[in-house]
């Protein structure tokens, strides 16, 4: 699997790291990188942000105590156009994912405040979306969308929601 680490200084390199490698304990890279782009060329982008995306969203399946199941977190671009995605998706970066998980709407709120939570701890603005089917998770909404502050998005029952 190729990875595109970027440094502090955004100075960019790839190298091949195996698809079992874990990045964190309850998620493996396979799971998280872009595998429904390229399949032959699975890739995931290391950054400072994303590294700090992955701990987060640790933190609230440990908080859960339930599995995630991830149906995108990092996206390659010609992916992210595919599947109608924002050009300045999070997703581009390794700082968005998509998942569900069965909940009722009280589960949902709680879900909602955890995330804004651990977004503050982590002094990272960052949204969440609700969808039919799941949620979107990101971090740094103010790099890639230029929010000022925690964004909740309900897109059930409309046409953007999936």
């Amino acid at each position: 699997m190729l990875v595109k680490v970027i440094t502090d200084s955004r100075t960019t390199y790839t190298c091949e790291v195996a698809k079992t490698v874990y990045l964190a304990p309850n998620f493996r890279l396979a799971e998280l990188a872009n595998n429904l782009g390229d399949k032959s060329k699975p890739q995931w982008e290391d950054s400072p942000e994303s590294r700090v995306f992955v701990v987060m969203l640790q933190e609230l399946r440990t908080w859960m105590e339930k599995p995630m199941v991830i149906s995108s977190c990092y996206r390659q671009v010609a992916y992210n156009v595919k599947v109608g995605g924002d050009r300045r998706s999070a997703h581009l970066h390794a700082c968005a994912a998509d998942w569900h998980i069965k909940h009722n709407q009280t589960q949902r709120d709680h879900v909602s405040t955890k995330w804004r939570q651990i977004c503050e701890a982590h002094g990272v603005i960052g949204a969440i979306n609700f969808y039919s089917g799941g949620y979107h998770l990101e971090a740094y909404s103010n790099r890639w969308y230029g929010n000022r502050g925690f964004v909740i998005r309900d897109y059930r029952g409309t046409k953007r929601d999936w």
